[in-house]
Formats: structure tokens, C-alpha cells, sequence
């Protein structure tokens, strides 16, 4: 695949992430410009964004230019606001002084993008979210500053309850703040994972089937622990308000989370032990335990931080079959939160492709009406996990398949696991790094849903109609469509055809005649390639394709391919941003 085709670096945020660049500053450390990328601007959307250093004194002093025609302004504090106007990609030099005697300055080079922000509910840059595992090692330098990311979660990553207070006493914030203040200083929202008992204050200490450490399957001894420590935790990093430790002049100063999601895969037995030592063995007694998390958990999270979003726990039709039919059980969650691996066979699917989360996510839904909740869903977690697709066209599908049928199941924001290692997006084995065949289809997708609205989606029926309820299509073989718009009567169609034999399993080499519908004159593949329809029925196979009935004008031919060189917190060296 040409996956430098309209390359825009999806991984900047995350690069950053792990460049352990908040350590303890030396006084030789130089004073640098922190924020590596600048968020997406929606055009004719508000804009705020603030730019931020590392070392030096404060306060700063901040001069951008480059941003003429673009309709937002630059202040001396750093801030870049107001109403971004007209399309494009706008290179930007920002300069920051320090009040020390005699001043240091530094300075960077930074890519701002305006995109079509589209019709009410286009999908924005803030439904694309990541994982990272790794906060030292195996990630390149960076570059670029353009990318569709929003949001990062929090797991598996040293910064669970159990990871942060390892005993009595308080909590260690240091690997947390690294986050927290890197994604502030990148326009990036943080997810952060309520889970995992320390064992010090497990009710079963010696409960070694736990998956992290003894007893962290296990509900606490003492609930007062688990509030106490939700409690120090949203007060240091709440968005309402002066964040504990913080001067009035500074009240963020340990960066933001806004969502919670409340524990990690409670289905999982090694997660949460569903009989446990503390309630007698009884699984219902066990439910009702975890059923009081919950609500001790979205009590104390608002009370504080009413701006902050609680999550479900990221559960599946099993788990939520039984928790919503405990006794006060919370029933108006901000999310309800699924975690899509469409390969196991707890999950009920068939086979090792995306369309298996489509049945898992039809039961919840169903469940959901059952209990008459409205809570928009949200997959905290999902990619091929350890079935990778046998080549790189198929690795290249299943990841452009998976984001599409997100949208397709109308998920409010979707987190692909992970951005190295297990299912990746990015390999920073090379130098510089580059994006893997899954990054390459991921890409492509992201351009032509970001700013979009998704009109319909399903399948087709065996008449060869299109049928247009996503959840009806459980069959695995067969057609799939998501229906796209954009302004300015923009329609697009994306399409892909789905084969499996029992017994054999995925045939990524099939394909299926195809009825164009009225309209279309063009089509995109996932090389970013754009070709004429010139027939009125056309082959799709396992690699989604984008009917068009014109060509986007506005982000999606405008992203940078190469990158400037910044004098961020690698010092000034290049740095080449993956996806």
C-alpha cells in the first residue's frame, strides 16, 4: 500500500506520551515549548488553545505567527483563540521568553489544521482515541503536528489504583502528572481507568488468581479506602474549580481528566472476582458490592468535578445482564462502555473480523432498551487483539472495517488497543518510524469520517437491497454499507463485502458485484487513490471503498506529508510523528 499517500500523522500526541520529558528538571535543562501538536480547529467553530513550555521561569511571554487568514488571534499568554474561518493547513513559528535574568527563549514550528466542522453531530476529532502501554521505550522521535486523535485512555499503563498507592500511605502522582499535563499541553482529553484494588486494602489479600497482584479482583476491605482515594484523585486533577496543590493563579496545574470509566472489564474473572471472600462466596452479594462502587464512585466524582463524565464500567451483555438487575444499580451512567474484541469466544464471534462486535454490541443495545437506558455507548478498547489478519491488505481492512463500523453502531468515541505492540498502528522499529498496514487503514478512514455525519448503515439483503439497520446484520457474509454526508450536498457511500466458509474461516480475497447507486461518479480506496465509476456495477472485496458523488474540498487534501523540526522536549533533535 502507498501509506505516505496524504500521510497526517495520527500518533503525535501519543509520541509525546511517552517521552518522560516531566521528570525532574535540572537547572541545565533548557526551556522548550512543551505542546508538540496543536488540536484540529472546526471551521467556523469556537476556538481556545493554550501553548505551553518546559523548564525555564515563569511566567512566559508567547509570539505565534502564521495564522493570517485563518480568523484565530495569538496572546502574549500563549493562548491561540477565537473563530477559525477558511480551510487549510497554517505553518506556524511560536516563540516563548522566560523571566529569567537575562531572558531564554525558544522556539518551535507547529501545524495548525481547519477542517470542515460539518453538519450538527458530524463526527469530530474527539471520537478518535488510543492506547499506550509503554512510557520509556520503543517510541520514535517526532515531527509533524497533524492528526485526528482526541482522546487517550489510561490502562495498563502503571497508573491504576493499585499502581499509584502501593501502601497507607498517599497516593504517588508522578507517572500520572506525566500524562495528565502532556495531554493538557497537547489538547488531549484523558480517560482514566477507576480500577484494581492495591493489596494492601484488598478484603482478600491472598487472592492470588488476581490478574496484577493479590487481592486487586477483590472489592476493598474498607470501602472508605476506595473513596478516599477517588476522592484525592479528582481533586488533583478536576476541571471545576482550584485543583488540590494548585495556586489560584494556576488552577489546572496538574492537567485535566474529564471522563472516568469505573473498573476495567468486570466480566473478566481475574478482574473482578465475581465470589468473593469478603461477601461469603455469593456472587449476588458480590454484585451488590460492586453495584455500591459504582454509586460511591459517580457520587463522589460529580460532587466534585460536575464537569467530569462517569462511565460504566467497560462491561459485555453478561455482566450487564446481571449488574443492572441489582438493586440500585446506576441506571444513568454519562456512557455506557463496551470493550469490542470481536475474537473471543466469550464475545460470540465466529470468526477473527470486525463485523463479530456487531451481534455483542446488538445484545447490550437490546438490554439497554430493556431497562429503558439512553446512555450513548462507547468502546473503550478494541483492534484484532492477538489474531492479527494473515497479510498486510487484510490487517490494512480489519482496521478501516473496525473504525467504520464504530460509527456505523453510532458510538459516541471509539479507542483502538494499542498505538505499539499487541494490534499496532505504528512501528518505531525503523528510523524514522512509520505507520504498520493497520495504521495505513486507520489513516485513511479517519480522513474521510472526520467532519462527516453517518446518515445509515447496514447491509445488504438477499435480494441485493440495502437494509439499513447495522444491528440486523449478523449473518457475517454479505455486503456492508455506512452512509455518509457532508455540506454543500455531499454524499459518500463507503462499502466492503465480508466471506466466510465453516470450517475454513475469513476468505479476504473474495469479492462481490456491487449495484452502484445513483449519483456516485467516483470512488476512493485505501491507498487514498481516487478513481472513475464508470460502470453500473463494480467488484468490492474485504478493503472498504469510498463512493463519492463529488470530491471533499478542505482537510482531507491538505495535510502536511513532512514535518518542521521543533525545539520541544527532545532538545530541538527531528522528530517523526507516526500516524
Amino acid at each position: 500500500m502507498n501509506w505516505q499517500k496524504r500521510l497526517f500523522h495520527i500518533g503525535l500526541l501519543i509520541t509525546a506520551l511517552i517521552i518522560p520529558t516531566l521528570s525532574q528538571a535540572s537547572k541545565k535543562d533548557p526551556l522548550a515549548v512543551l505542546t508538540t501538536r496543536i488540536p484540529l480547529a472546526r471551521q467556523n467553530g469556537r476556538y481556545q488553545f493554550k501553548l505551553y513550555a518546559s523548564n525555564g521561569t515563569p511566567p512566559f511571554t508567547w509570539t505565534v505567527s502564521g495564522l493570517a487568514g485563518s480568523g484565530l488571534q495569538a496572546h502574549s499568554d500563549g493562548t491561540i483563540s477565537g473563530i477559525a474561518r477558511t480551510l487549510g493547513t497554517y505553518n506556524l513559528t511560536v516563540e516563548v521568553t522566560d523571566s529569567s535574568v537575562p531572558p531564554k527563549k525558544a522556539q518551535s514550528l507547529l501545524d495548525l489544521a481547519v477542517y470542515d466542522r460539518g453538519l450538527r453531530g458530524a463526527i469530530p476529532q474527539y471520537f478518535f482515541g488510543l492506547h499506550v502501554h509503554n512510557t520509556q521505550t520503543d517510541w520514535p522521535s517526532v515531527s509533524s503536528q497533524v492528526n485526528p486523535f482526541g482522546l487517550v485512555r489510561l490502562w495498563d499503563d502503571g497508573v491504576a489504583w493499585a499502581q499509584i498507592q502501593k501502601n497507607q500511605g498517599g497516593p504517588d502522582w508522578t507517572l500520572l502528572d506525566k500524562y495528565t499535563k502532556l495531554a493538557q499541553a497537547n489538547g488531549i482529553g484523558v480517560l482514566y481507568e477507576v480500577s484494581s484494588t492495591p493489596t494492601w486494602a484488598s478484603s482478600d489479600p491472598g487472592d492470588t488468581s488476581c490478574k496484577y497482584e493479590p487481592g486487586s479482583c477483590d472489592a476493598p476491605a474498607d470501602w472508605q479506602t476506595f473513596d478516599d482515594f477517588v476522592t484525592a484523585l479528582v481533586s488533583r486533577y478536576t476541571a471545576t474549580g482550584v485543583q488540590t496543590g494548585c495556586p489560584t493563579t494556576d488552577p489546572q496545574c496538574h492537567g485535566i481528566i474529564r471522563n472516568y470509566e469505573l473498573w476495567n472489564e468486570p466480566f473478566v474473572v481475574r478482574e473482578w472476582n465475581p465470589a468473593q471472600k469478603k461477601y461469603n462466596y455469593d456472587p449476588v452479594l458480590t454484585m451488590g458490592g460492586f453495584v455500591k462502587m459504582t454509586q460511591d464512585g459517580q457520587r463522589i466524582i460529580k460532587s466534585i468535578d460536575p464537569r467530569a463524565l462517569v462511565d460504566s464500567p467497560s462491561g459485555d451483555f453478561q455482566f450487564f445482564s446481571k449488574y443492572w438487575a441489582t438493586p440500585g444499580a446506576v441506571m444513568n451512567f454519562d456512557r455506557v462502555d463496551l470493550h469490542a474484541y470481536p475474537v473471543t469466544q466469550n464475545h460470540q464471534s465466529l470468526y477473527p473480523v470486525p463485523e463479530g462486535m456487531i451481534n455483542q454490541t446488538r445484545l447490550v443495545v437490546d438490554l439497554m432498551a430493556t431497562y429503558h437506558i439512553t446512555s450513548p455507548l462507547m468502546n473503550t478498547e478494541g483492534s484484532w487483539w492477538h489474531f492479527t489478519p494473515p497479510t498486510q491488505d487484510a490487517q490494512a481492512a480489519y482496521a478501516a472495517r473496525y473504525v467504520l463500523l464504530e460509527v456505523a453502531m453510532r458510538m459516541k468515541k471509539s479507542f483502538w488497543d494499542a498505538w505499539t505492540g499487541m494490534a499496532p498502528l505504528y512501528n518505531p522499529n525503523n528510523d524514522p518510524g512509520e505507520l504498520t498496514a493497520g495504521g495505513a487503514g486507520y489513516q485513511e478512514v479517519a480522513a474521510w469520517l472526520l467532519g462527516a455525519n453517518m446518515q445509515s448503515s447496514g447491509c445488504l439483503d438477499k435480494s441485493g437491497n440495502f437494509q439499513p439497520n447495522i444491528y440486523e446484520c449478523t449473518g457475517w457474509n454479505g455486503t456492508y454499507v455506512v452512509n455518509l454526508s457532508r455540506r454543500q450536498g455531499y454524499r459518500g457511500q463507503a462499502v466492503w463485502y465480508l466471506k466466510t466458509t465453516d470450517g475454513v474461516g475469513v476468505d479476504w480475497n473474495a469479492t462481490s458485484s456491487y449495484k452502484v447507486p445513483p449519483g456516485f461518479t467516483q470512488y476512493v480506496d485505501l491507498n487514498g487513490n481516487v478513481h472513475p465509476i464508470s460502470q453500473s456495477h463494480m467488484m468490492v472485496g474485504a478493503s472498504p471503498i469510498l463512493l463519492q458523488n463529488k470530491s471533499v474540498a478542505g482537510q482531507e487534501v491538505n495535510w502536511p506529508l513532512g514535518g518542521p523540526k521543533a525545539n520541544g522536549p527532545n532538545g530541538g533533535r527531528p522528530r517523526v510523528f507516526g500516524p
